[in-house]
């Protein structure tokens, strides 16, 4: 597994392409199976806070317990967001549906990048509101991504899947 790890590495460096290696696939396929699970499930403002929280906790440990980290020991702390940074996008780019999860990323960049690559119909209410959310998130571009997201995503999605996403809104519309 180590060899695996260290070889993935080393073709990446050496063809100068950022890629998250399999073990970090695989890491983000659960976190995304996870995630669609309770956004499939869920049922209130609340919900989509953990989700967020949860979130944020299953990157940690995946940045804790990765190879990458050992590679770059003594990197500032700026240096080590920006590369977890990037790592996030590049799967984004490389994983299908994650953008629905990583919308509820804490680092702005990355929902934004989530938000941008959302297109297409959109099979969970939990999503929906996720993005009715976004819309008032505290950086501006990611109020812009996220209502270009609902342009693009809400004439294509059931409204099975709006309609309880609404309900859960309307009522904290003044927040």
């Amino acid at each position: 597994m180590v060899v695996r790890m260290v070889w993935s590495w080393w073709r990446q460096k050496a063809k100068g392409t950022p890629a998250i290696g399999s073990v970090n696939a695989r890491r983000y396929e659960r976190i995304k199976e996870r995630g669609m699970q309770a956004l499939l499930n869920w049922s209130s403002y609340d919900q989509i806070s953990q989700l967020e929280s949860s979130l944020s906790v299953q990157l940690l440990q995946m940045s804790v317990f990765s190879f990458d980290t050992f590679l770059h020991r003594g990197e500032t702390n700026d240096a080590r967001l920006a590369r977890l940074r990037d790592r996030d996008i590049e799967a984004l780019q490389q994983i299908p549906d994650l953008a629905q999860i990583l919308i509820l990323h804490h680092d702005g960049y990355v929902r934004e990048a989530a938000l941008k690559q959302l297109d297409g119909s959109v099979g969970a209410p939990g999503c929906i509101y996720a993005l009715f959310w976004r819309t008032n998130d505290w950086v501006p571009e990611v109020r812009e991504a996220a209502h270009e997201a609902l342009a693009r995503v809400l004439p294509q999605t059931s409204a099975k899947v709006i309609v309880p996403a609404l309900k859960a809104a309307l009522p904290r519309i003044a927040s």
